[in-house]
């Protein structure tokens, strides 16, 4: 029997992986940003010192400012979460954006003390 492939889940969707994968290869360049622009905001909101807190709080902020401005915040009362998909980051890289700095945020939150 063959291995399954690396990053590959059961009970996932097939090529979703290999889907945001190629995003990525066609962006490279704006991966190379997405870095810079993430060393940038850690090294301004406090990790130069340690602060997690601190940069949790900013990562808070920037999610909130970037679903305001894609519109793609809760509209009702009842939450729903709303997904993105690769249509999504295809139109618009601040999807990407929100992506990058929901996982800043919950990575800061996991090294707070």
């Amino acid at each position: 029997a063959d291995p399954a492939p690396a990053g590959a889940e059961s009970g996932a969707e097939p090529g979703a992986g290999a889907e945001v994968a190629a995003v990525l290869v066609v962006r490279e360049k704006e991966t190379v940003e997405l870095l810079r622009m993430v060393k940038t905001s850690q090294a301004m909101n406090g990790l130069r010192h340690g602060e997690y807190g601190r940069y949790r709080k900013y990562c808070s902020r920037r999610l909130r400012k970037l679903r305001k401005q894609l519109k793609f915040n809760n509209t009702s009362r009842k939450y729903t979460k709303r997904e993105i998909d690769l249509k999504n980051v295809s139109s618009n890289t601040r999807f990407l954006h929100l992506l990058l700095f929901d996982a800043e945020r919950a990575w800061s939150h996991a090294m707070e003390e």
